[in-house]
């Protein structure tokens, strides 16, 4: 994860969790995703121990913390993938897709598309 620093990792698992919830249920594919990424990243497990603990914290204030473009594109990225983790795509996590892509200003993924723009 060279270039995203350990702040900006942590806001990017924090939407990640936060996606997996919007549905109610984080599924297995979810989990393991999110776990990778902690694990990639050199995050203390401890930290995020329960993916199902609601995230307090508002995502739209935390992704307004990132601190470059890279980051942001790659909350974006993970967001979808944690979106498409379990093949259901619920309105709301389009919608939240969609609000925290206007808000970032790096783009927009297309959920119904699989598309980037």
């Amino acid at each position: 994860m060279s270039n995203i620093s350990a702040s900006d990792l942590r806001i990017i698992v924090k939407g990640a969790i936060h996606m997996a919830q919007q549905d109610d249920k984080v599924v297995s594919a979810e989990e393991g995703l999110i776990r990778n990424i902690i694990k990639v990243g050199n995050i203390d497990e401890d930290e995020f121990s329960d993916l199902n603990a609601p995230v307090e914290d508002d995502i739209s204030d935390l992704c307004g913390q990132l601190t470059g473009d890279r980051s942001k594109k790659v909350f974006l990225l993970t967001m979808f993938s944690v979106a498409y983790a379990d093949k259901d795509f619920d309105k709301s996590e389009q919608e939240l897709l969609d609000d925290l892509s206007v808000k970032l200003g790096v783009g927009k993924i297309k959920m119904d598309e699989h598309t980037i723009e």
